[in-house]
């Protein structure tokens, strides 16, 4: 995970990044040589790309230590913000827990005519709530119930690594990449000022057109493209990224029984795990410089972005219901448990 701008400042850490960020533009070759350097089995999936089976990462691809994995595949998705992460058979959350993941944006024409902001004014921000220990160490440590049926919720939010970071920004207008890379939370994203944010883009690329949005909730491994205006903000304004507190479909071990058996600290020397829906702050923003030219310090927002495909129903071949159900601590898939050869659906 890491900064799309590398001279983006965070106190508590001099930068923020843990994994590169992979740039590309449509129509590229990727050619990645995944190394092994950990002391078990692993493999990279590239989500939201569409590479060949043999390219995308399926579980019974990982690689043991020491070994190597190459890809080689055409990059035909249209701009917008992916990501990869590993995928080994139940080792994914917490190999992505503890930092094996990153963005891969890729751009092309019709984005580049946008003008979007760039550079400096581009973040990529990784999302994730972890429980850290009395001496903030990091561990993928899951109980059993809750956390392995729903997912580890933490006691604070981290962005790229660290935790509830400040971030120097401009009086200007930034474009934020936003991933949900927490194993369970789903994170209702706002400003502590109430000022909107401005969606442009989602998991499949641009949107049509801009959306002003009072709030967005942001899930696992979801994706949001986003314009922030800072540029009416005077220098020394400090603008909180919170999670908002709301009614959430499910709420974990972090409240209620959990709390009630004395376990609410969700690990060893924790401030207390904080339930899906519970509020939270993300990051801070602090307006520290002018914009550096007039330009780059107005808002930035085009009234359209790409022109999008109209999609037309009757042209549907066929119709699939798939139903997840999770019981007993097993997850099925219309009533199927997952083997780890089987293909059960093929287009």
């Amino acid at each position: 995970m890491g900064s799309c701008s590398r001279r983006a400042r965070a106190r508590r850490r001099s930068h923020l990044a843990i994994a590169p960020i992979i740039r590309a533009r449509t129509g590229e070759r990727a050619r990645i040589t995944l190394r092994n350097a950990l002391d078990e089995p692993t493999i990279l999936h590239w989500h939201g790309l569409r590479p060949p089976e043999k390219d995308d990462g399926h579980p019974r691809l990982a690689i043991a230590p020491g070994g190597e994995y190459a890809y080689d595949f055409t990059l035909d998705e249209p701009a917008g913000t992916y990501w990869y992460h590993p995928h080994p058979h139940m080792r994914t959350a917490a190999q992505v827990h503890l930092g094996m993941a990153g963005f891969f944006v890729i751009t092309d024409r019709d984005e580049q005519a946008l003008s979007l902001p760039d550079g400096d004014h581009e973040l990529c921000l990784a999302l994730q709530d972890k429980r850290p220990d009395a001496n903030g160490h990091i561990a993928y440590n899951v109980t059993m119930g809750h956390d392995m049926m729903e997912g580890l919720l933490g006691s604070a939010a981290y962005v790229n690594g660290v935790r509830q970071p400040s971030i120097e920004v401009d009086a200007a207008t930034y474009r934020v990449r936003v991933l949900g890379a927490g194993s369970a939370r789903i994170f209702r994203l706002a400003l502590s000022n109430a000022q909107p944010l401005t969606l442009i883009g989602t998991d499949g690329g641009l949107l049509a057109a801009p959306v002003a949005l009072p709030h967005l909730d942001l899930s696992t491994g979801e994706r949001a493209d986003l314009l922030l205006d800072f540029s009416s903000l005077a220098i020394g304004t400090r603008v909180m990224l919170v999670s908002l507190p709301f009614d959430a479909p499910y709420r974990g071990m972090g409240g209620g029984m959990r709390m009630g058996m004395g376990m609410g600290s969700g690990g060893m020397g924790g401030a207390g795990v904080v339930p899906n829906g519970g509020a939270m702050e993300v990051l801070e923003f602090v307006v520290t410089r002018a914009a550096r030219s007039r330009a780059s310090g107005r808002a930035i927002s085009p009234e359209r972005l790409v022109a999008l495909p109209p999609v037309d129903e009757r042209r549907v071949d066929a119709t699939r219901t798939f139903r997840f159900r999770s019981a007993m601590m097993q997850h099925t898939i219309n009533d199927t448990v997952r083997r780890h050869r089987a293909v059960d659906v093929r287009q």
